[in-house]
Protein backbone atom coordinates (compact mmCIF):
# COMPACT_ATOMS: atom_id res chain seq x y z
CA UNK A 1 0.00 0.00 0.00
CA UNK A 2 1.22 3.48 -0.74
CA UNK A 3 2.13 5.77 2.16
CA UNK A 4 -0.66 7.90 3.58
CA UNK A 5 -3.29 5.96 1.63
CA UNK A 6 -6.00 6.82 4.17
CA UNK A 7 -5.41 10.54 3.69
CA UNK A 8 -4.96 10.24 -0.06
CA UNK A 9 -8.40 8.77 -0.57
CA UNK A 10 -10.42 10.60 2.06
CA UNK A 11 -13.79 11.75 0.76
CA UNK A 12 -12.89 15.42 0.98
CA UNK A 13 -9.64 14.78 -0.88
CA UNK A 14 -11.53 12.87 -3.58
CA UNK A 15 -13.91 15.75 -4.18
CA UNK A 16 -11.06 18.26 -4.34
CA UNK A 17 -9.12 16.04 -6.72
CA UNK A 18 -12.16 15.55 -8.95
CA UNK A 19 -12.83 19.30 -9.06
CA UNK A 20 -9.19 20.04 -9.94
CA UNK A 21 -9.21 17.37 -12.60
CA UNK A 22 -12.38 18.76 -14.14
CA UNK A 23 -10.92 22.27 -14.20
CA UNK A 24 -7.62 21.04 -15.69
CA UNK A 25 -9.42 19.11 -18.41
CA UNK A 26 -11.65 22.07 -19.21
CA UNK A 27 -14.81 20.24 -18.16
CA UNK A 28 -17.78 22.21 -17.01
CA UNK A 29 -17.80 21.72 -13.24
CA UNK A 30 -21.58 22.11 -13.30
CA UNK A 31 -22.07 19.23 -15.72
CA UNK A 32 -25.34 17.36 -15.47
CA UNK A 33 -25.52 13.93 -13.89
CA UNK A 34 -26.41 12.45 -17.29
CA UNK A 35 -23.37 14.05 -18.93
CA UNK A 36 -21.10 12.85 -16.14
CA UNK A 37 -22.31 9.27 -16.55
CA UNK A 38 -21.82 9.42 -20.32
CA UNK A 39 -18.30 10.82 -19.90
CA UNK A 40 -17.36 8.18 -17.35
CA UNK A 41 -18.83 5.40 -19.49
CA UNK A 42 -16.85 6.57 -22.51
CA UNK A 43 -13.66 6.70 -20.42
CA UNK A 44 -14.38 3.18 -19.20
CA UNK A 45 -14.56 1.89 -22.78
CA UNK A 46 -11.52 3.88 -24.01
CA UNK A 47 -8.83 3.02 -21.48
CA UNK A 48 -5.73 2.38 -23.55
CA UNK A 49 -5.53 -1.38 -23.05
CA UNK A 50 -8.12 -3.69 -24.52
CA UNK A 51 -8.20 -5.77 -21.34
CA UNK A 52 -9.32 -2.85 -19.19
CA UNK A 53 -11.76 -1.72 -21.90
CA UNK A 54 -13.42 -5.14 -21.67
CA UNK A 55 -13.50 -5.07 -17.86
CA UNK A 56 -14.55 -1.48 -17.11
CA UNK A 57 -16.74 -0.86 -20.18
CA UNK A 58 -19.36 -3.52 -19.47
CA UNK A 59 -19.27 -2.71 -15.75
CA UNK A 60 -19.96 0.94 -16.53
CA UNK A 61 -22.84 0.02 -18.85
CA UNK A 62 -24.42 -2.24 -16.25
CA UNK A 63 -23.76 -0.44 -12.96
CA UNK A 64 -22.64 3.17 -13.32
CA UNK A 65 -26.15 4.65 -13.30
CA UNK A 66 -26.95 2.76 -10.07
CA UNK A 67 -23.89 3.89 -8.08
CA UNK A 68 -24.39 6.41 -5.28
CA UNK A 69 -22.54 9.76 -5.48
CA UNK A 70 -19.69 8.63 -3.20
CA UNK A 71 -19.09 5.52 -5.31
CA UNK A 72 -19.19 7.64 -8.47
CA UNK A 73 -16.47 9.85 -6.98
CA UNK A 74 -14.41 6.74 -6.22
CA UNK A 75 -15.00 5.40 -9.73
CA UNK A 76 -13.78 8.70 -11.16
CA UNK A 77 -10.58 8.39 -9.13
CA UNK A 78 -10.26 4.79 -10.29
CA UNK A 79 -10.47 5.96 -13.92
CA UNK A 80 -7.37 8.08 -13.30
CA UNK A 81 -5.34 5.05 -12.21
CA UNK A 82 -2.86 3.36 -14.52
CA UNK A 83 -4.22 0.38 -16.49
CA UNK A 84 -1.30 -1.83 -15.46
CA UNK A 85 -2.05 -1.15 -11.79
CA UNK A 86 -5.78 -1.73 -12.24
CA UNK A 87 -5.41 -5.06 -14.03
CA UNK A 88 -3.22 -6.31 -11.18
CA UNK A 89 -5.86 -5.28 -8.66
CA UNK A 90 -8.71 -6.84 -10.64
CA UNK A 91 -6.81 -10.12 -11.08
CA UNK A 92 -5.95 -10.19 -7.37
CA UNK A 93 -2.21 -9.96 -8.00
CA UNK A 94 -1.74 -6.67 -6.13
CA UNK A 95 -3.43 -4.98 -3.21
CA UNK A 96 -5.37 -1.78 -4.05
CA UNK A 97 -5.70 1.24 -1.80
CA UNK A 98 -8.17 0.58 1.01
CA UNK A 99 -10.75 3.08 -0.25
CA UNK A 100 -10.80 1.54 -3.74
CA UNK A 101 -10.76 -2.09 -2.58
CA UNK A 102 -14.54 -2.56 -2.27
CA UNK A 103 -15.25 -1.01 -5.67
CA UNK A 104 -12.50 -3.05 -7.33
CA UNK A 105 -13.89 -6.20 -5.72
CA UNK A 106 -17.30 -5.42 -7.27
CA UNK A 107 -15.72 -4.83 -10.66
CA UNK A 108 -13.66 -8.01 -10.43
CA UNK A 109 -16.70 -10.09 -9.42
CA UNK A 110 -18.72 -8.64 -12.28
CA UNK A 111 -15.94 -9.42 -14.78
CA UNK A 112 -15.54 -12.99 -13.51
CA UNK A 113 -19.30 -13.56 -13.69
CA UNK A 114 -19.42 -12.23 -17.28
CA UNK A 115 -16.53 -14.49 -18.25
CA UNK A 116 -18.12 -17.55 -16.63
CA UNK A 117 -21.50 -16.92 -18.26
CA UNK A 118 -19.97 -16.29 -21.69
CA UNK A 119 -21.56 -12.87 -22.22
Amino acid sequence: MRPCAAWRFSRARLRVRAARLQAAMGWDVTETAEHRLKRMTMRSWRRGTKEMDLILGPFADAHLAKLDPDDLDLYEVLLEENDQDLIGHVLGQTQPAEELAALLTRISSFARHRLASGE
